[in-house]
């Protein structure tokens, strides 16, 4: 913040500085319709200063996370679609953008309605139709800070405002221009005069923050909390901004690199990594390599260590929540077994705890690649797996 005159116009720039935090503004702390209530805060911290108006921009700054957009490995065809949003340094509304369309007849084009948040620079073109099924078998794509999106591939027919989530583009960039939106629909609120604003695309000259007055300091969401939805919903985007937080607090870089550069030095010599390769913090990555021993390895770390009962209580648990809600329910397994589940298409994994009826503690991981068939009966297959140490 600089200079606030007579009049309670800010003389010059407002930044607002990010510092990795994943959870502003997401649908998992807030209810739906009130992700946007930390704009308010913001606003009061304003009128607490005496402002009513800026004569300058609202400038968004995430460069302490860097801007590599996505880990190495993602799949363009994820990384469009919202479970390929990339975590940065400013990270709002899960980094996502909901896109809005009406279907009609088998077989004719939706009809795109509009996005939110909106980015009036943004293009779009699509090629989804209409068709006889019941849930969203459509695709986004689009690179990290590119404007130029397109979508393929069918929603079901006779719909109103059916929603197609897919990455934002640009996190930094769209909460500038979404707080100078905010801003100026607030009846009080006199003005901000420039436009909104990113970091990234400005010229490399480093700001001194602390010849800068802070007005107000936003507080992300406990860690716990955060792993616990994590383990549970298998959110990619916290994940990799975890991840990221890791690298920060040990190497003072928050980046993918970073923080798998501190998991392996704190896991050396205490868990097997032989042949184990991470590219980034969700599985999302191709690339990744990590085996059932690597997986089994890090369990029994874990159980050996003070954090083992805090780590299990943020697993789902078979038959009963997050992910595992479905698997094994009403069966041996149920209620006794804790793990966390991995998907890709052709790949699918479990990797946990069974609390065995004998009373033994059992570490496992079962990972299955490029598997022919459905999903739905190899995951049958492993239910008999899961109900066999269940019994155990």
């Amino acid at each position: 913040m600089e200079k606030v005159d007579s009049l309670g116009v800010l003389q010059g720039d407002l930044y607002i500085r990010g510092e990795g935090d994943i959870t502003l503004g997401s649908k998992y702390f807030n209810e739906e319709g009130s992700e946007y209530e930390f704009m308010n805060d913001w606003l009061s911290a304003l009128k607490a200063q005496g402002i009513n108006a800026i004569n300058g921009s609202i400038i968004a700054d995430g460069s302490q996370f860097g801007y590599a957009g996505v880990p190495d490995g993602w799949d363009w065809s994820d990384m469009g679609n919202y479970y390929g949003s990339g975590a940065c340094g400013i990270n709002f509304y899960d980094n996502t953008v909901k896109y809005y369309f009406d279907t009609y007849n088998y077989g004719e084009a939706a009809k795109f309605l509009k996005t939110f948040p909106t980015d009036d620079s943004l293009i779009f073109r699509h090629s989804i139709t209409a068709a006889n099924i019941r849930n969203d078998q459509s695709y986004l794509y689009g690179a990290p800070y590119s404007r130029d999106r397109f979508g393929v591939g069918f929603l079901p027919l006779n719909r109103k405002s059916f929603t197609v989530k897919g990455s934002m583009h640009d996190p930094e960039y769209m909460l500038s221009l979404e707080f100078t939106r905010f801003l100026k629909n607030d009846s009080l609120f006199s003005f901000v005069s420039g436009k909104p604003k990113g970091v990234r695309l400005m010229p490399s000259d480093v700001l001194n923050y602390k010849e800068l007055k802070m007005i107000h300091s936003h507080k992300g969401e406990k860690i716990i909390d955060i792993v616990r939805l994590t383990n549970l919903n298998s959110v990619n985007l916290f994940a990799e901004g975890l991840l990221n937080l890791v690298g920060f607090n040990n190497n003072g870089k928050g980046s993918t690199s970073s923080g798998i550069e501190a998991v392996y030095k704190n896991l050396e010599g205490k868990v097997n990594l032989s042949g184990m390769k991470l590219k980034d913090g969700s599985g999302l990555s191709r690339k990744n390599a990590i085996s059932a021993e690597n997986f089994c390895s890090l369990l029994k770390h874990i159980h050996r260590s003070k954090l083992s009962e805090l780590f299990r209580s943020t697993l789902a648990v078979a038959g009963n929540s997050g992910t595992l809600k479905n698997i094994c329910k009403g069966q041996s397994a149920s209620g006794r077994m804790q793990a966390k589940s991995g998907t890709l298409s052709n790949v699918k994994a479990y990797a946990g705890y069974v609390n065995s009826k004998s009373g033994s503690n059992l570490a496992f991981a079962i990972i299955v690649n490029n598997f022919e068939g459905s999903r739905y009966k190899l995951v049958k297959k492993m239910e008999e797996i899961f109900n066999q140490m269940a019994n155990y």
